[in-house]
């Protein structure tokens, strides 16, 4: 997508969202000043339109968005074995070497990269 295009996107999806804003001021005090099934219902629904988009916003601007990018399933079998003793050896603890694995290799599940680390220390060897 082009810079223009995305400014554009970003440019109306803000003036549509302040129409909604100010929209719900308006429809919750028509539904206060002249009560009806009718008027009740669209400030219920223009409420929620707005909560959400605040909701949006908020996970916008603290950056918790959800992220964008999924990796594809690595396959635990491809982990090099040094991989997984580099973990342990510089972490602290066994939950720290599985988040320290599954940084190093993205798209490993965490059922996977747990049971390689615990088959890493099971062994009296090491």
């Amino acid at each position: 997508m082009s810079q223009r295009r995305k400014k554009l996107e970003t440019w109306a999806g803000r003036v549509m969202n302040t129409c909604v804003l100010v929209l719900t001021v308006f429809y919750v005090a028509e539904a206060f000043n002249r009560p009806s099934a009718y008027r009740i219902t669209v400030a219920v629904v223009a409420v929620l339109l707005t909560l959400s988009i605040l909701w949006t916003a908020y996970r916008t601007v603290t950056g918790r968005e959800r992220p964008s990018i999924s990796y594809p399933r690595k396959n635990p079998a491809t982990v090099p074995f040094d991989d997984v003793i580099h973990a342990l050896e510089t972490t602290d603890g066994r939950i720290k070497a599985v988040r320290r694995l599954r940084e190093q290799h993205p798209g490993l599940n965490l059922k996977d990269a747990a049971d390689l680390v615990d088959e890493v220390t099971a062994r009296p060897d090491l």
